[in-house]
């Protein structure tokens, strides 16, 4: 009992560090994600940036022709520096997010350098995704087997403290206070006076072995709810993460069928200026959807993705 309590002690201080281990990879994973994310957004700012310049320019151009009015060009430029305006909350998010990287990588701040992304395609989004999660599925977490170990380390203390109650009696080992020597201990009177001594300090304690027994009692039936909660808890987890990744997939989705509906749109709208049966501001609106929900696209994304690595903590898997 002695040796299967040590054997648990140690497995629940080695599953603690694996539950800090996950905790602390998952906190990575979900700010590289995020730095990601501001990089990709921040891309793609700038193309739009660079295409609202250009549309100035031309409208500027029609504005001088006479097709396009000072308002037209008032607005157009208005448009770009909301745009221009978006930049540095995203440089300065990226810098925070970075820096936050180095630190939870053993880094000093501004020591951790990235390499460049590839732009709003640097994310990738998991190609499938689960419907549901077995009930031991979630059992390998950390922290659900720490719980577990708790509540068998208990339950051997509990082992150990009964077999305290019952007297222990060692003859050569430890024949008590009344035998000097070797040949003490096979005295009658001496051996008498040995065996009366070592079995009154077990018996005769007043119930304090009796009232230890209770308590390691009381710590396995504590212990046992832990782990039931902890069984409970990581359900839950599991139940929401689920959920969690399903409404990312479809606003991801929805997202990216509106970029490519209102990327239709601005081609029409330039269509129907060309023809001459469009005007400059229904171009502007429809620049302007469309850069919303690019950036729009690729925070959904990013908040997919995070979502999946959550489930994965969920699960427990690094």
């Amino acid at each position: 009992a002695m040796r299967g309590a040590s054997e648990a002690s140690v497995s629940v201080a080695n599953l603690e560090l694996e539950d800090a281990r996950l905790s602390l990879i998952s906190e990575i994973a979900r700010t590289y994600v995020e730095y990601r994310s501001s990089e990709a957004q921040t891309a793609i700012l700038d193309e739009i940036i660079e295409r609202q310049a250009r549309l100035v320019e031309a409208v500027r151009k029609r504005r001088d022709a006479g097709e396009a009015s000072d308002i037209d060009l008032l607005h157009s430029q208005t448009q770009l520096a909301e745009f221009e305006a978006r930049r540095p909350a995203l440089n300065a998010a990226s810098r925070t997010q970075l820096a936050s990287l180095a630190i939870l990588t053993g880094r000093l701040p501004g020591e951790l350098q990235m390499g460049a992304s590839s732009g709003s395609t640097v994310l990738n989004t998991p190609d499938m995704l689960p419907q549901a999660v077995g009930s031991d599925t979630f059992r390998n977490r950390p922290d659900v087997r720490r719980a577990e170990q708790a509540y068998t380390l208990a339950a051997r203390r509990e082992d150990i403290a009964a077999i305290d109650l019952y007297p222990s009696v060692t003859l050569i080992a430890s024949a008590g206070p009344n035998a000097t020597d070797f040949s003490d201990v096979l005295d009658p009177a001496s051996l008498a006076a040995n065996l009366a001594g070592l079995v009154s300090w077990t018996l005769f304690d007043s119930g304090k072995r009796k009232a230890l027994q209770s308590a390691a009692s009381e710590r396995t039936v504590q212990a046992e709810l832990a782990y039931r909660r902890a069984v409970l808890a990581a359900a839950g987890d599991v139940e929401l993460a689920l959920a969690h990744v399903a409404q990312a997939n479809s606003d991801f989705a929805l997202a990216s069928s509106l970029a490519s509906q209102k990327k239709t749109l601005v081609d029409m709208a330039e269509a129907r200026l060309a023809g001459g049966t469009g005007t400059v501001l229904e171009v502007l609106n429809a620049e302007q959807d469309a850069g919303e929900q690019q950036l729009k696209v690729v925070a959904l994304k990013a908040t997919f993705v995070s979502s999946a690595l959550s489930l994965e903590k969920a699960i427990g898997r690094y």
